[in-house]
């Protein structure tokens, strides 16, 4: 098995339809909770507190969203190398 096999079958593995489908499930999941802990805050907390629960939110949602944007980028730059070195390596026969 040659280099390319390897990533491809590890990919396949990783973006198989029962792992993508587990995935959604749970995401959606955690969005329902999330959406109930928010609501249950919004009744509890009122005034300034309400107003730093929400900057908070916003604040960490923003955060995500760029941790994402660099791993995202790093995983392509990676990709990129991958491709690059395995194209110009070549076996060492002994």
């Amino acid at each position: 098995m040659d280099i390319f096999e390897i990533i491809t079958e590890a990919l396949r593995n990783v973006h198989d339809g029962k792992n993508l489908e587990d995935v959604s499930n749970l995401y959606s999941k955690l969005y329902a909770e999330n959406n109930q802990m928010v609501d249950i805050l919004d009744k509890t907390l009122v005034g300034e507190d309400l107003k730093v629960f929400h900057y908070l939110c916003d604040n960490f949602s923003y955060r995500e969203v760029t941790a994402e944007d660099i791993y995202y980028n790093q995983g392509f730059s990676d990709a990129i190398k991958l491709i690059v070195q395995s194209m110009v390596w070549s076996p060492v026969r002994r």
